[in-house]
Parts: structure tokens; C-alpha cells; sequence
């Protein structure tokens, strides 16, 4: 019988306890222990999951009772937390972003890799069962000439602490977590060059990727309360088209060829628990998904951060 892989829990809000949620539905698994800032979301947790809960996160990370944690609090506490884990020997999954800069995201893969554990970015898409096919897809439009992934967040009047910076490090968070499709799907890239803008309690960011093999792609993210949220993705190619607007899914046009690309629609959050549990038994391997995660990082920075010309 295999022994049950033990979590915590660090930030039971919303993102967390979907998480814990997902993990009381599978075998050999078992949510062991809870955090949050917040003592009423500590409570609520424990309530509703009936799993008890610590007052420090530092606490969770290094507890005994845990062999794996999830963090899931304020992005800009992603790296400590995720970093404590690693030391005293878990395996994290740490919730989009993986740090708030390519240098926190390489040190987290470094202690990882140092402590022979697994570090799993919670990039839920790439765990869809049809995730292969839609890489495929976008690859139906032959070779790329331009494309553009327009993306934004209205993050609700329960998640406030978004409209700070100070916790969220900003809309060029959200960039490596839109990039992975398109490194997976086109390769490696020549140039990234980018922008950031705020317009009150607004934040946008875009990074402009110029492939290797041709052809480039405008990625954009904004967050903000009340932001309308208007998801669109366009690709034009040598052999065809593919357009996705918003309350629409994907079609992929060629000449008068129309032909939609629907997912099936499935527990994403589950199948992601899954993998990372495969993952912690060595059944899946987590490091080809890490090296794209880290170069996507790579990229939004040298995009974001320039070398200061002289």
C-alpha cells in the first residue's frame, strides 16, 4: 500500500482551498494542515475541510506532519515560503508565480534541485489531458507570421490585496504563466522587449516575443478591480489561422474552412493535484515544465528590465 503524501496548505484563501478541495478527492493523499494571514480564512478553512490549522506559515513549511506544501499566498511571499519548504526537505507546489523575478524563480530550482525535491509551478493548463493536442493546434497554422494573447483580471471585492503591488509584484507576475504555451508551441526566442503601465489601481503588462524561427507574439496581462475582462488570441500563419474571442471558444480558419477547437471540460485543478502527486513518487518527471518555467521568467525580465543604455 502506498503511504499517503502528506500537504499543507499555505494560504487558504480561495486559490488554496480549491487546492485542498481537489485533494480530498484523490487516493493516497491527505490535506494535513492549513495557514492563512487571515484568522477568519484560517477558520473557515478548518470549518469547511475540517483540517486544522497553524498560526505561522513558516511554521506549516517546516512542520513535521507535512511531507509536500502548496503555497498559495500573496504572490510577493511565494518565494520564502516555497524556499523555507525546500530547506526543511518538501516538496512545494508554489501557485502562479513562481517568485516575482527570474532570479527568485532560479534560486527556488537550484535549492530544488540541491535538495533532490520537487518544485512544481502551478501552471494548471499544461495538465488538461488534452494539452498535447492543443499544442498541436497551434501549430496547425504552419509558420508563425504574428500573434497576440490579450489577457486581464478583475480580481472581485474578496481579493483586494491584488490592487497592491507590494503583494502581487504587478501584472508582469501574470507573464510567464501566459508565455508557456507559446515557448512550448514555437521555440526558443531572439528578442523580448516589453512595457508596463498603471492607470490608478490598474496594472497592464506586455512583452513582445521575437521567435528564433520567425514570426512574434504580443503578450499582454492586466489586473484590476472592476478591469473588464476580455480574453482574446489571435495566430496567423503560412497555413491558416486561428482566432479565440472572448464567450467563444477557439476556431481555426483556413481559406473557408472553419473548424472550432473546443477542450473538454474538465477538473483542471485535480489534474493538476495528480501530477504533482505522480511527480513526488517519481512517477512524471517535473523538470522539463520547470526549464520552460524559468525561461519564461528569463524572458519577462530581460523584456521588463533592460540593461541601461549608455
Amino acid at each position: 500500500m502506498t503511504a499517503d503524501i502528506r500537504i499543507g496548505i499555505c494560504g487558504t484563501g480561495s486559490f488554496g482551498t480549491a487546492r485542498a478541495r481537489a485533494l480530498a478527492q484523490l487516493e493516497n493523499c491527505t490535506v494535513a494542515m492549513g495557514w492563512s494571514r487571515s484568522s477568519a480564512t484560517r477558520e473557515r478553512f478548518s470549518s469547511e475541510l475540517h483540517v486544522p490549522t497553524v498560526d505561522s506559515g513558516s511554521e506549516l513549511c517546516t512542520s513535521s506532519e507535512v511531507d509536500a506544501v502548496f503555497v498559495c499566498s500573496p504572490n510577493t511571499e511565494h518565494f520564502a515560503y516555497a524556499r523555507t519548504a525546500l530547506e526543511a526537505g518538501k516538496h512545494v507546489l508554489v501557485e502562479t508565480p513562481l517568485g516575482i523575478s527570474y532570479k527568485q524563480a532560479r534560486e527556488l530550482a537550484q535549492l530544488a534541485a540541491a535538495q533532490d525535491r520537487v518544485l512544481h509551478h502551478g501552471a494548471k493548463h499544461r495538465y488538461h489531458p488534452d494539452h498535447a493536442e492543443h499544442i498541436d493546434r497551434l501549430r496547425r497554422v504552419g509558420r508563425l507570421l504574428f500573434a497576440c494573447d490579450h489577457a486581464a483580471f478583475d480580481f472581485g471585492p474578496n481579493r483586494l490585496w491584488y490592487a497592491d503591488a507590494q503583494l502581487t509584484g504587478g501584472a508582469r507576475t501574470f507573464l510567464p504563466y501566459v508565455m508557456l504555451n507559446w515557448l512550448e508551441a514555437f521555440g526558443e526566442i531572439d528578442r523580448a522587449i516589453g512595457e508596463e503601465s498603471a492607470r490608478g489601481d490598474w496594472q497592464g503588462a506586455t512583452v513582445i516575443l521575437h521567435f528564433a524561427a520567425g514570426g512574434h507574439v504580443v503578450l499582454s496581462y492586466a489586473i484590476g478591480l472592476g478591469i473588464p475582462e476580455a480574453p482574446t488570441r489571435q495566430l496567423v500563419g503560412t497555413e491558416g489561422s486561428i482566432l479565440a474571442l472572448p464567450d467563444a471558444g477557439p476556431i481555426f480558419i483556413q481559406g473557408d474552412s472553419k473548424t472550432e477547437l473546443a477542450q473538454r471540460d474538465v477538473d483542471i485543478v485535480a489534474c493538476e493535484c495528480r501530477a504533482f502527486l505522480d511527480e513526488i513518487r517519481g512517477q512524471r518527471d517535473h523538470r522539463a515544465n520547470l526549464d520552460f518555467d524559468l525561461r519564461a521568467w528569463e524572458l519577462v525580465d530581460q523584456a521588463l528590465n533592460p540593461p541601461s543604455q549608455t
